[in-house]
């Protein structure tokens, strides 16, 4: 029978279709999607007004610690629009407490939470703090807002370094650098393949710059924490993460995903790879901030339909894609495909379209589309290193923005272009 109303309802509801399948995750339904959603429906609605015959389908007693052994709880918070207004739910599913997943969730007390009168449950995580997909700890935040006040009448953007710190050193003399007059900038890839890796996180931490996280970032941090792919070991081109500082170190883990400006006219937007169009900052995938290049439209009006009538956020209508795939195009063309109307969804309460400065594309090179400028010219590679020079006008918030390149000292690493050829 049915647990009485005061006893926290412990409900799992998986949608299978609608959701990702963990190999983590127990109980997970394969009910197709419009017949979960009815279904959800009248179960929810059974729980807001205790009828019996929904309760018992729906909740699931906690089975006792030595059966679980060490396992936890993970709580997914999603909203369900209802005939009588939305109400809030909490999807349980159980997750190893080894596993990544539990570990990005963190471990906790089980307050109760209340809808009207009925408990239903929750599980309050001790460490909000969650982990990527690669398996890194997230910044906090994972996407910075920078203020004006945060900022000088001028800022340099700058392309993918690499550790290539002789080549930094020259662009910013060439654009007289003055940290007191000047914002450092970096989308990003700060160390590997150049050989003063190291020396550019130090660089960057002592004169106070901002940067986003990129790809090769992401795999350092990996190395440098002994997680994800480098849990075990890792390789000796990594060797250099032994020279870091617990201040360098802190402050690189740290670095958000995507900086925004909003105060600016139009906003800027910083990310290491890219975007999707139409896919607000908190809903980009991970993946795709720190290594999409390309985008290709889907079929997910269906879909979305089924998202929307749950009351899920509802999946982008493109797929990305970090490799040539065909029918793909640049991501920074689509989004500033006039066809597509003004990118004003990305950034979270802004009306207005944001111009997006981004790095991590060196076979393409420089970028410069309407609305997003790419800044990754292979310096590494013995080509160039180049940064976007950016004017603010304070009094009406606009910018302007000009492009400085150097050339590069000296051929760090080997393309995969000329890789291909060698092997030929």
């Amino acid at each position: 029978s049915a647990p009485p109303p005061s006893s926290p309802a412990r409900v799992r509801v998986v949608f299978g279709h609608l959701c990702t399948r963990f190999r983590h995750i127990g109980a997970v339904h394969t009910t197709p999607p419009l017949e979960m959603a009815c279904f959800a429906k009248r179960r929810l609605r059974a729980i807001l007004h205790g009828t019996g015959g929904g309760r018992r389908q729906l909740v699931s007693r906690t089975s006792s610690s030595a059966e679980k052994g060490r396992r936890t709880r993970l709580c997914l918070r999603a909203t369900a629009g209802l005939s009588v207004g939305l109400a809030s739910i909490h999807l349980c599913c159980w997750t190893d407490t080894g596993s990544p997943l539990g570990k990005a969730v963190g471990f906790g007390a089980q307050p109760a939470l209340a809808f009207g009168k009925r408990e239903v449950f929750a599980e309050a995580p001790v460490a909000p703090r969650r982990l990527s997909s690669s398996g890194t700890r997230l910044p906090q935040p994972e996407h910075a807002t920078v203020m004006m006040n945060e900022i000088n009448d001028k800022l340099i953007i700058v392309g993918d370094i690499h550790g290539c710190l002789e080549e930094t050193k020259e662009l910013l003399q060439k654009v007289n650098y003055d940290r007191s007059k000047m914002t450092l900038i970096s989308v990003g890839d700060l160390v590997n393949k150049g050989p003063y890796s190291p020396e550019v996180i130090s660089f960057f931490r002592q004169e106070g710059a901002f940067a986003v996280r990129g790809n090769h970032d992401d795999s350092c941090i990996q190395a440098a924490r002994g997680v994800g792919k480098y849990k075990d070991s890792y390789p000796e081109k990594y060797n250099y993460v032994q020279k870091f500082s617990s201040e360098d170190l802190d402050w690189y883990e740290n670095i958000p995903l995507t900086l925004c400006l909003p105060e600016l006219d139009p906003p800027i937007v910083i990310v290491h790879a890219g975007l999707l169009p139409g896919v607000k900052l908190p809903d980009q995938l991970f993946k795709n901030l720190l290594k999409v290049r390309r985008v290709k439209r889907t079929n997910a009006g269906i879909m979305n339909y089924f998202l929307g009538f749950l009351g899920f956020k509802q999946q982008s209508e493109y797929t990305g894609y970090e490799k040539q795939e065909p029918s793909a195009t640049l991501w920074a063309r689509e989004f500033s495909n006039p066809v597509n109307g003004p990118q004003t969804a990305v950034m979270p309460g802004s009306e207005k379209p944001v111009h997006v400065f981004f790095g991590h594309d060196a076979r393409t090179g420089l970028q410069r589309e309407a609305h997003a400028t790419g800044l990754d010219t292979g310096c590494c590679y013995g080509r160039q290193l180049t940064g976007a020079l950016i004017s603010i006008d304070r009094e009406h918030r606009k910018w302007t923005s000009e492009l400085v390149s150097v050339n590069a000292f000296e051929e760090h690493t080997i393309g995969n272009d000329k890789k291909k050829k060698k092997s030929k």
